[in-house]
């Protein structure tokens, strides 16, 4: 399998956890944190899913293309998302010790760590190194 393929997958399943994050945050206590918040099966919920489905889709489609620079602005937006989950995991962590319910955001935290792990293997996929610069790197 080449390097364009296995990225193609995981890029797939980097978005499947995303949405998947978002429903979970939907069902988490932080979805009664405010009047924006998507509550899960609600217009917004789907439109926050449909709005990440394109974030993932449109680069992926451009990069099969034939535009091989697409992969550095997709590791933009992976980093992005890594960022995101960081943000999220503290705040749900900081939210559950305070309200002494840490137990209710254990799903939403392993989601998210399942999104960085995507995400760190998509960086691995996406930007393999080169075998013969590891063997130079050894003998240096």
């Amino acid at each position: 399998m080449n390097n364009k393929s296995i990225m193609t997958i995981v890029t797939l399943i980097s978005a499947f956890l995303f949405s998947m994050v978002i429903v979970f945050v939907s069902l988490s206590p932080l979805s009664e944190l405010g009047p924006n918040a998507n509550q899960f099966n609600s217009t917004g919920m789907w439109l926050s899913i449909a709005m990440i489905v394109m974030l993932y889709a449109v680069p992926l489609v451009i990069y099969h293309a034939g535009v091989n620079w697409m992969k550095y602005l997709m590791a933009v937006l992976s980093f992005l998302g890594l960022f995101t989950m960081v943000a999220i995991m503290i705040t749900a962590t900081i939210i559950g010790m305070t309200a002494l319910s840490l137990s209710a955001f254990y799903p939403l935290l392993g989601m998210c760590a399942l999104y960085c792990l995507a995400n760190i293997s998509w960086y691995l996929a996406a930007f393999p190194r080169n075998k013969q610069a590891s063997a130079m790197a050894k003998s240096s």
